[in-house]
């Protein structure tokens, strides 16, 4: 699937739901451990969205179906539209959910099914470390390896410690 492809899915979908599209997207060669994300940027003047990147590997995968690429781009256009609806940064909840559903969106968290809920793709990648906001409890990412400058780090949420909870 091409770039401009890509583009026009977004843009569309986001469309049909009276959204514009006011972030670049973009491939990035460099993720390796997502298909794709929905960056955002906290400032003074509150949230906003960055970028929505998705992963060059993926998306030049031949073992990846038209099906499979289009359900990772509505996946992520599922995450825009879910802030654009009240601002806020759903993660895969109900609201996230819900938009998921309005547009077509099989791919709801780890994993892509048809129709008849069979499963296609399991896009989970399996991380040994969960980081979380010791204040809020929010998640912040997952880990392969232990990070060693984990002590050094504060959450972005809160500014509090980071707690590292070992997965398996």
């Amino acid at each position: 699937m091409e770039y401009a492809e890509i583009v026009k899915i977004v843009t569309d979908v986001c469309a049909a739901q009276g959204f514009g599209v006011d972030m670049p997207i973009k491939m990035n060669p460099r993720l390796s451990r997502t298909l794709g994300r929905v960056k955002y940027r906290t400032s003074s003047l509150g949230i906003r969205v960055e970028v929505m990147e998705f992963s060059t590997k993926c998306f030049k995968d031949p073992a990846k179906t038209e099906d499979v690429l289009r359900q990772i781009i509505l996946h992520e256009t599922a995450h825009y539209l879910a802030f654009k609806y009240d601002g806020q940064v759903h993660e895969h909840d109900k609201i996230f959910r819900y938009w998921c559903t309005r547009i077509g969106c099989k791919a709801t968290g780890e994993y892509i099914t048809d129709e008849n809920s069979q499963l296609i793709e399991n896009v989970k990648i399996q991380y040994k470390y969960d980081c979380r906001c010791s204040k809020c409890g929010n998640h912040l990412r997952y880990y392969k390896r232990f990070p060693n400058t984990l002590d050094r780090r504060v959450s972005g949420c809160c500014h509090a410690k980071l707690d590292l909870i070992q997965l398996y």
